[in-house]
């Protein structure tokens, strides 16, 4: 399955539930995937899960909690662009 094939997936909330869950099916379909969460030891161990089935991952250590990116971590995060419902991006590094 390769639907998400050259595409790159942020996904929040990476190291539990649903964002774990969304994590493992971007990879199945093809996407590399920055994976954010609060848990460095679950990121880790998700990333290197990711690789092993044959998927491209990285973890940026995060707690997005109702203060969204903390400067410290946003050279970590590659260059991508967000888009909000088609209407307009913006650079994830930008402050």
């Amino acid at each position: 399955m390769d639907r998400l094939k050259d595409k790159i997936a942020v996904v929040t909330g990476a190291t539990s539930g649903i964002g774990e869950a969304v994590a493992r099916m971007y990879v199945k379909e093809g996407a590399k995937v920055v994976c954010i969460g609060r848990n460095k030891e679950k990121g880790a161990a998700l990333v290197q899960e990711l690789e092993a089935a044959g998927g491209e991952a990285i973890f940026v250590p995060a707690d997005l909690h109702g203060r969204g990116l903390r400067p410290e971590h946003r050279d970590e995060l590659p260059r991508v662009h967000l888009d909000d419902a088609g209407v307009h991006s913006r650079d994830a590094r930008a402050g």
